[in-house]
């Protein structure tokens, strides 16, 4: 069976599920977030830039060029929790709706989609409670990603 995700044909593969052996090592730094990088795909770098700086309120750094590609960083702080991340355009990156979803610690979520919207994104899911998580929303940005905003109000 052929099936396609953004653009990228795949083929099924026969998968035996086996129980885990709790008495493997963890591979996953204890004391950390299991995350800890993340690279958002992009066609136009200055379209990107200007989207998720006006729609969250940041600034974006360019980092230094590599081969075939460009890279914006978002603002981090060495040593502090969460996950530091790029918007990266390359001809192995491509732009999708469909796969992993980011989501981003905000302060206001109705503001960030007001914003996604007058800066040419969509939202696709409005606010919504999680409980004592807080609250979500997935907006889509001009390339078609999708992305999440969290916050506890």
């Amino acid at each position: 069976m052929v099936w396609e995700v953004c653009g990228n044909k795949h083929y099924e593969e026969v998968v035996i599920m086996a129980e885990v052996n709790v008495q493997e090592e963890r591979l996953i730094r204890a004391g950390t977030n299991a995350v800890c990088w993340f690279e958002i795909p992009i066609r136009d770098v200055a379209r990107a830039k200007a989207f998720y700086e006006h729609t969250l309120g940041i600034t974006l750094e360019a980092m230094p060029p590599c081969d075939e590609c460009e890279m914006l960083m978002f603002p981090m702080e060495k040593g502090q929790p969460g996950a530091g991340g790029t918007l990266v355009k390359s001809p192995q990156s491509i732009p999708c709706d469909k796969g992993t979803t980011i989501y981003f610690n905000v302060t206001d979520i109705q503001a960030v989609l007001d914003r996604a919207r007058q800066n040419g994104g969509k939202v696709v899911m409005e606010k919504t409670g999680i409980g004592e998580y807080g609250y979500f929303a997935v907006l889509e940005d001009p390339d078609g990603n999708h992305l999440g905003v969290h916050s506890m109000t």
